[in-house]
């Protein structure tokens, strides 16, 4: 079918150019139908670790990686297809590590509807396999492209019952664990994300002294802390 008159009103006071009506409609167009990519191995990258809320992986394992993450960053989809793919494969299957993640709200308000729909996710013990299908289909920051529409696309294709999630991520439960992991992240001194913060084996809490997207700088870096 062809696609719908699209109309766009100006206010005659103050005015209104060409760009903004531009930028309205390309808005409009980019999000009234957004096509959702699947990631097509994640069933694979999580099989063998358990998951549990923001958990994946041996709940005795010796040591913790705590990751806190704007799902609207650019740099935490980067690192959760590069270093994250490693630090599951070498190191939360086989156990040496429960990873735990912290959804938090750096990049304005769209971050923390995108962080209360991924606390909801988690109560479904789906959050990771969420928030790889968001990174893939993550937009342009300041776009307004985190709509229940795209919320709703980006569970279902990551397994979640979307209609549940989103009457969740609208509740006071997800409002609470996202105003945790901010003030966990405030206690921590963290002001940029994606930050990896590590404990166990006798230490406490620290962060990783690593770049985050440099696989081979977090591996060393786990390396040093596993002993």
């Amino acid at each position: 079918s062809s696609e719908p008159l699209i109309l766009v009103c100006a206010t005659s006071v103050g005015g209104s150019n060409a760009d903004d009506v531009a930028k309205e409609v390309a808005i409009y167009r980019a999000h009234k139908a957004t096509p959702i990519v699947i990631a097509s191995e994640g069933e694979e990258r999580f099989a063998g670790s358990p998951q549990r809320g923001v958990e994946l992986g041996e709940k005795n394992a010796p040591a913790t990686i705590v990751e806190f993450a704007d799902l609207k960053c650019p740099f935490c989809a980067e690192f959760s297809t590069s270093a994250f793919n490693e630090v599951v494969e070498q190191n939360v299957r086989p156990g040496e590590i429960l990873y735990e993640l912290r959804v938090i709200s750096f990049l304005g308000k769209d971050s923390g509807v995108a962080a209360e729909m991924a606390a909801a996710a988690a109560l479904q013990n789906r959050l990771y396999e969420f928030v790889e299908t968001f990174y893939l289909n993550q937009g342009e920051e300041n776009s307004g492209y985190v709509t229940d529409d795209f919320l709703r696309s980006v569970a279902t294709a990551a397994g979640v019952d979307a209609e549940r999630a989103l009457a969740q991520a609208n509740g006071s439960f997800a409002e609470r664990r996202l105003d945790r992991a901010q003030a966990e992240a405030g206690r921590l001194g963290i002001d940029s994300t994606p930050t990896l913060v590590v404990s166990g084996n006798g230490r406490s809490p620290q962060v990783l002294d690593a770049d985050p997207l440099d696989p081979r700088s977090v591996s060393a870096a786990l390396d040093g802390e596993l002993g």
